[in-house]
């Protein structure tokens, strides 16, 4: 039988103990893959549950390092906090102390990726989208997805600049008609 890990975690109604292997299986979910851009992770995050995941600050180091970026890995090692958040508020407190403005991460973990298919462009939307959300005003509306998000002018350009150049007639014409 596996050990229980000391600390609860709040759960609905009473306590609830991770046990080390569902500790290790939930790392494993949640750790960016080799060649990972650190956005497409957090984006992997949030569409495979880590808002729905609670763990309080203990549970949390006892992950590991769940990405590539070791100034990352330190900030969400040194997160404090009593009682529980979700896997992503507390992976967006890292976030937001390892890069503090989108502008921060845009320079140094952003490349510039042209894409050649519908796929790719909807996930470069969708990238751009959640780079966005992390750095919203914390006051607004909390219900707020990232799929939410206003395609502003910024995002529009930069989907238009990686287009192919065979598809940017037809995106312009697109987003020009969604006005």
């Amino acid at each position: 039988m596996a050990e229980r890990v000391l600390v609860p975690t709040q759960i609905g109604r009473g306590d609830r103990y991770y046990t080390y292997t569902e500790l290790l299986a939930i790392s494993r979910r949640f750790k960016q893959n080799p060649n990972e851009l650190m956005v497409t992770w957090i984006l992997r995050v949030y569409d495979q549950g880590g808002p729905a995941l609670s763990l309080n600050s203990g549970e949390l180091g006892l992950l590991g390092d769940l990405t590539h970026d070791a100034i990352f890995n330190y900030r969400c090692k040194a997160l404090r906090g009593a009682g529980c958040q979700t896997l992503l508020s507390w992976l967006l407190q890292a976030w937001r102390q390892r890069w503090e403005s989108s502008l921060h991460f845009e320079a140094t973990e952003l490349p510039f990726r042209p894409w050649t298919t519908m796929e790719e462009g909807i996930q470069l939307v969708r990238e751009l989208g959640m780079i966005e959300w992390i750095y919203l005003d914390p006051e607004g509306p909390v219900d707020l997805a990232p799929e939410d998000v206003a395609f502003t002018q910024g995002l529009q350009r930069r989907l238009l600049t990686a287009a192919p150049s065979e598809l940017r007639l037809s995106l312009v014409s697109l987003l020009v008609r969604g006005m």
